[in-house]
């Protein structure tokens, strides 16, 4: 014999919205607020309980989302503007015009296949 499931309930979007602005400030309540919260909600305590554990879920879950989002997309590194000193062995104070920008080592694209391997044609492949 199994004791009976308790049928699903939806909470209202007013419950929803006071425990999203509850979990913004708080993501994790004692017992004494939590029966406060309940009490105002008119849920049970175990009601909010389960709703701030399965919140804190989803949180941890969409920060997790987010990082491999980022790691798969990394942005582009970024080019700076770097004053040239030397030039020749000989100090520019100035007066020497910037190199040309070259492609950034991190960004493989078939700009790398037209210098060939520094290795020579049989390396590595």
């Amino acid at each position: 014999q199994r004791s009976r499931r308790r049928p699903r309930v939806l909470f209202s979007q007013a419950q929803v919205l006071q425990l999203e602005q509850r979990f913004e400030r708080q993501k994790y309540l004692s017992a004494p607020e939590r029966e406060q919260l309940a009490r105002l909600l008119q849920l049970s305590s175990t009601q909010v309980k389960i709703w701030f554990q399965n919140r804190r879920y989803k949180s941890k879950r969409q920060r997790q989302d987010k990082s491999l989002q980022l790691a798969a997309h990394p942005l582009p590194p970024r080019r700076v503007a770097v004053p040239v000193l030397v030039r020749d062995g000989k100090p520019c104070l100035g007066r020497c015009q910037p190199y040309p920008a070259l492609p950034s080592p991190y960004s493989y694209g078939s700009h790398c296949s037209a210098y060939g391997s520094p290795f020579g044609a049989s390396f590595g492949g």
